[in-house]
Parts: structure tokens; sequence; C-alpha cells
């Protein structure tokens, strides 16, 4: 202890402040590095969660009769659920739901009311896959570890359920009952399929067809129009023409950009899986724009206002709603298409 004094009295207040200014640069030079170091862990784990998706995407494809994963049933088609409420289906879009929710109860263990509005394809594709590998969920592999609001949702379900995990989408009320459509946010994926993987008319289609394809709204990045009667079904890979410029996942938010942003803002980087099992950190300034499916002999893309939902990062306008470009969403001519290293096919 005396020499601790002595020491400490052989210092003048100048010297300690000194010695205190030194360490804190050094720690101010130090966070930043910490911090981009943290990111590159982060994008590098997340492309390797991605590559594995890939490596069993594959392996579905190679005992499916060469069919991408997603939701299969129809109305003239659909397997018997073991579930009483779901075998009385009206449409096809009515037998993918009611297999969405019939994979949901298997998967989870939890219940869930089927909707009428919902296109689980996108968010809930990944259904499928683990329905395939035999697996429970929730898994931490569908979703980024950057994406820390999913991962909070997911690490306590029944702190979801008691609204305890914020921030929820709008349409999420607290607490959330039993078997409400709100649970499934909860057990979403930070991978987004695109929309080829599973639009039977996204590849090609008659003039009088066309209205068919999927488009989402122009004043919503996650309202989908129904006026066309969709035809969603599982596509093949032997439809994609270039494997390793054409993505199948992407994204749905730049989480490992300094700032987070909506996938399709200008500028923003994702990493995106391709249809050969690669993984690319791609910035959507080199990439193709795609097309607009209602309108393929336009050399424009399709625009769309980007609004942010609580949970979601905030635009990057000033009035509150980007608008973007749909990217990999739409890639022109769909699975014959390409995103990017090369240019788009012609309509």
């Amino acid at each position: 202890m005396r020499r601790v004094r002595a020491l400490v009295a052989g210092f003048t207040l100048v010297e300690l402040l000194v010695v205190i200014a030194i360490i804190a640069l050094l720690i101010s030079i130090l966070l930043p590095a910490i911090a981009a170091a943290r990111r590159v862990a982060r994008l590098s784990l997340c492309a390797a969660q991605m590559q594995q998706l890939g490596v069993s995407s594959n392996s579905y494809a190679h005992d499916h009769k060469d069919y991408i994963w997603n939701y299969s049933w129809r109305v003239d088609d659909a397997p018997g659920s073991q579930f009483a409420d779901l075998r009385t289906v009206a449409t096809d879009m009515d037998a993918q739901r009611s297999e969405f929710v019939d994979t949901f109860r298997r998967l989870t263990g939890r219940p869930l009311n089927r909707e009428t509005t919902l296109l689980p394809q996108i968010l809930y594709g990944h259904f499928v896959l683990f329905d395939y590998l035999a697996a429970r969920l929730p898994e931490a592999i569908y979703t980024c570890p950057s994406d820390r609001v999913r991962l909070n949702w997911a690490r306590d379900i029944d702190a979801f359920i008691a609204g305890l995990a914020p921030p929820y989408p709008a349409s999420v009320t607290t607490p959330i009952t039993s078997a409400s459509r709100s649970l499934r946010w909860a057990y979403s994926s930070t991978y987004e399929v695109t929309i080829s993987a599973f639009d039977g008319l996204q590849t090609s289609a008659a003039p009088a067809e066309v209205s068919r394809r999927l488009r989402n709204t122009t004043a919503n990045h996650f309202l989908f129009s129904a006026s066309g009667g969709w035809r969603l079904r599982q596509q093949t890979l032997n439809k994609v023409s270039f494997p390793s410029q054409k993505v199948f996942l992407h994204e749905g938010h730049a989480r490992h950009d300094r700032r987070e942003t909506y996938y399709a803002v200008p500028g923003a980087s994702v990493n995106v899986l391709c249809f050969d099992g690669s993984v690319t950190y791609k910035n959507n300034t080199h990439v193709n724009r795609g097309w607009d499916p209602w309108s393929p002999g336009s050399p424009n893309g399709f625009l769309y206002q980007y609004r942010p939902d609580a949970w979601e990062p905030p635009s990057v306008s000033p009035g509150g709603t980007d608008l973007v470009f749909g990217f990999y969403r739409y890639t022109r001519a769909g699975l014959r298409g390409v995103d990017f290293g090369g240019k788009e096919p012609r309509p």
C-alpha cells in the first residue's frame, strides 16, 4: 500500500490527466476498429449460413425431381393434412396457405390460424426446406447474426407472445393470442426468396396472362396485388439459365453497412445466394434493375415505395418513403435472366 501511495504521489495532476487523455485516445481509435471487425465477422457468418442453405437446397432438388423448395400444394393435388381445419381449400393459394400452417404447426409445436391474404413464399418458404431436413424451429441458420430484431423474437417465443420483445410489425397486437397469425413473425426469415423461384409465369407468359404475374403494389414493399389471379408453384432448377448470375435468396435489409437500410435503397449492399450455391456481398449499384413483370416490354425496372414498418430500418429520404427498384425480386425474364455480370435479356 505504501508503494502504491508513493507511486501516485510521484505523479503530478497534469501527468495523470495526460495519461488519462492518452488512454481515452487509444480507446477512441480502437472502438471503431473493433466495431468494424464485428461487422466483418457477422457478414462472414451470414454468408456461411446462406451457403449452408444453398447446399441444403441442392440436396432438396436432388431428392425432389429438380424442384426448387417452396410450397407446392394445389387445389387438385393437395396431400391430406393431419389437421381437419386445413383440408378444405378452394384455390391453389388456399392450398399453399394450408401447407404453410400445416408445416408451421408440425415444426414449431405451436398453433397457428390459416390466413386468407398471406403470401408465405417469400419470408416463410424455408419451412419447406426445414421440413425436408426434419428440423425443429426456430433455428438460427435462417436468421442473419446482424438481424437483432428477429434474433430477439426467436430467442424467447413466450416473451414474443407476451409482448416483451419489441419492436413489432404494426399488424401485431400484444399480447398475442395462442393461435394468432402474428405468431408467425417470430419464425420469419432474414433471407427473402426471389419471386421467380415460385411464380410459374415469371419465366414466360402469353400476353393475356402477364397481369397474373406476382407483383407488389407501388405503394408498399410487402403488399402484393391479387387482381391477376397468381399461378404460384415450385419451379425446377433446369429453368435457370445462368445459375452463377441469378439470385435465389437475398437479405431483406442491408444490415452490414454502417447505416442499416432496405436492400433496394440505392447503394445498399447485401449478401446474395445464387442458384449455383455461391454467396456474394453485392452492392446494388452494380446489379441489373430488373423489370416490371406487368410491363415486360418496358426497358425500365419496377419502381415501388419502401415505407418502413416499426421494426424495420428507417427510410433514407427526408419524406420517410424511399422510391426503389425491385432488383433481384423482379429479375427480367425470371429464371432465364441475370441479376449481375451481364446485360438483361430483351423482353
